[in-house]
């Protein structure tokens, strides 16, 4: 039997009437016509395929709460940035930089366009069982292509807020273009960097308290801002400097805190399951803390320093998906930087 091509009659008359007007760009406008019609088929066949891995993501999470095991990923994810984040600077660079710059507003509208979607897929869904004339036959089974689409696309007007959509969209698309010009920029992840790295710097280092004890009493107040903008400065420096030693430094650093944090909150829960009031666990704010976490922070750097910053045999191996999500985000900004010239 032959295969019947699948046309999208709205894409269709748009490169058709675009054809008219610029007959002498026909053959770019067959092809981009081609390769947007494949990435609508691809669309097709990776929407639903992304909502099952979500919805199984959603599950396992459920069952990880549940059980009091969500501190053991964190724990994992500080060991493997403990010790081996500074293989990882570009992915490792992204995720400050989002954190820093656009994590709450991508994480909204994300939300908000899932949402929409949600209801998209639940309108399409009951719309699919509607039998108007009660003919045992479901009305969607019943209408050609180019009434089917008519049809779905009045669906998806009467259930998507348009205006929240299209300001997500925005929202995201500035996002990603502020995300690649920092990464594009030395000096703006120095910046990043910088600011990530004197934040937990600051909780080891006594600046500000002997900043406090020196400083008049009408003054003391500026202690924190005057150690916070000292810190800063100073890190970015040392970042810019020293840029894989630095980011390396911070990977063990933050991995190191990850670990400490989660395992004892973990330590805690446990306890606290056994019906065990106790007061255990390391807390972060005290001299055993503090000497842990710099501890590990040190480990962390030396073994990558020792190791070359490459994953020895087998870790290269169990990490290799990262290290191929890393080698991607380096070609797709690379890509967006040249575009973007």
């Amino acid at each position: 039997m032959p295969k019947v091509e699948k046309k999208n009659p709205l894409l269709t008359q748009l490169f058709t009437t675009m054809e008219k007007k610029y007959p002498h760009r026909k053959s770019q406008i067959q092809l981009a016509s081609r390769l947007t019609e494949k990435g609508v088929d691809l669309l097709d066949t990776v929407y639903p395929i992304g909502e099952r891995v979500y919805n199984k993501i959603a599950i396992a999470s459920s069952t990880i709460k549940e059980n009091q095991f969500a501190r053991v990923l964190p724990i994992l994810l500080g060991f493997a940035l403990c010790f081996f984040g500074g293989c990882f600077t570009i992915l490792v660079t992204l995720l400050e930089v989002l954190y820093l710059t656009s994590w709450d507003r991508i994480k909204k509208n994300v939300n908000i366009l899932y949402d929409n979607y949600r209801a998209v897929r639940e309108a399409s869904a009951k719309d699919d069982t509607v039998d108007a004339n009660n003919n045992g036959i479901p009305d969607v089974q019943e209408l050609t292509r180019n009434e089917l689409f008519s049809r779905k696309l009045r669906v998806f007007l009467n259930s998507v807020d348009i205006t929240a959509v299209n300001d997500a969209m925005n929202a995201l698309v500035l996002a990603f273009l502020a995300i690649t010009a920092a990464l594009h920029d030395k000096i703006s992840c120095a910046l990043a960097f910088g600011c990530s790295t004197a934040n937990i710097v600051k909780k080891y280092c006594g600046l500000k308290k002997f900043l406090e004890d020196n400083l008049p009493p009408e003054q003391k107040k500026l202690a924190e801002p005057i150690s916070n903008t000292i810190l800063n400065g100073f890190c970015m420096i040392l970042t810019v400097i020293f840029e894989k030693y630095a980011i390396t430094a911070y990977c063990a650093a933050r991995g190191a805190q990850l670990i400490i944090e989660n395992a004892s909150a973990l330590q805690k829960e446990l306890a606290s399951a056994d019906g065990k009031e106790k007061n255990i666990g390391i807390s972060l704010d005290t001299p055993k803390g503090k000497a842990i976490i710099i501890l590990l922070t040190v480990m962390g750097f030396v073994w990558q320093a020792y190791n070359g910053f490459t994953l020895p045999f087998p870790i290269n191996i169990l990490l290799f998906p990262i290290t191929l999500v890393d080698g991607l985000l380096g070609v797709i900004f690379r890509v967006s930087v040249v575009l973007l010239k």
